[in-house]
């Protein structure tokens, strides 16, 4: 009997690992889940209850960086998420090996989830991890996206109503050049959750309803995550955000009541 060769997509995610499941053990079941080969670059360790994250212990950069290099070496790998990088050394060592896998192949999709900040307001990294993130990795992103209140930090100004979306959006890409996501998840009072995208021609909204009663930490980073899957799957980033929300939208309202909310 002869088989046939199966081939999945290849997601690759390089993030912090959270021990109750958040990180890049959350990636790794999202891409699993979509029928994705999932593969994992470790940065930090980070005890976590949830909403609330204790001190991280970042791995060297030579670490992330020889996981990252037999990764890329290896393995044909059809899309990248990257986290939050926990030094300024880990970020360019990530940078130039990104920045090299591009080289060799143009549209190798990579998204960048910011993540500087919790929900509960604690900064992910000082400000020289975060000033180098900003130089070696965002450049690269064929997609960055930013929650509200990262947005805020990155372009100085508050976004704190769905009507803030759009400048932002488009301050962001003028300050790195690539197209940027920012999710309006943590908005208050308002009965949807609205994200904005702006790739520097055209501009798109994304609506879908907010589901209240269930954990919406770590929201950005599973819409990042899904996003990843589709862009994998050889969809454009528009569509791949569009699809990530439908998606996400109708796994919240099966969503499983673990942990605090």
């Amino acid at each position: 009997m002869a088989f046939g060769i199966v081939t999945v997509p290849l997601a690759l995610s390089i993030n912090e690992t959270l021990p109750a499941g958040g990180g890049l053990l959350a990636d790794m079941r999202i891409f699993t889940a979509m029928g994705a080969y999932s593969m994992g670059v470790t940065t930090a360790v980070v005890p976590s209850d949830g909403p609330q994250l204790g001190a991280a212990e970042p791995l060297s950069a030579q670490s992330v960086g020889t996981q990252l290099r037999m990764v890329l070496e290896h393995y044909s790998v059809g899309a990248v998420k990257l986290g939050p990088p926990h030094s300024p050394e880990a970020a360019e060592a990530v940078g130039v090996l990104l920045q090299a896998a591009r080289q060799q192949r143009q549209d190798l999709p990579i998204v960048v989830n910011s993540s500087l900040r919790t929900r509960t307001g604690q900064s992910r990294a000082d400000a020289a991890t975060q000033a180098a993130a900003m130089a070696h990795c965002y450049p690269l992103a064929s997609l960055l996206v930013c929650n509200v209140d990262d947005a805020a930090l990155l372009t100085k100004s508050g976004v704190t109503t769905p009507e803030h979306l759009e400048p932002a959006a488009k301050t962001l890409h003028a300050q790195f050049g690539v197209p940027v996501l920012v999710t309006g998840g943590r908005l208050a009072n308002t009965d949807e959750s609205v994200d904005c995208l702006w790739n520097g021609s055209e501009l798109e909204f994304f609506a879908s309803t907010r589901i209240l009663g269930i954990s919406l930490f770590g929201l950005s980073d599973a819409l990042t995550a899904v996003t990843v899957v589709y862009l994998a799957n050889g969809f454009g980033v528009a569509d791949s955000v569009a699809q990530a929300k439908t998606y996400l939208e109708q796994a919240l309202a099966h969503a499983l009541p673990i942990g605090p909310e």
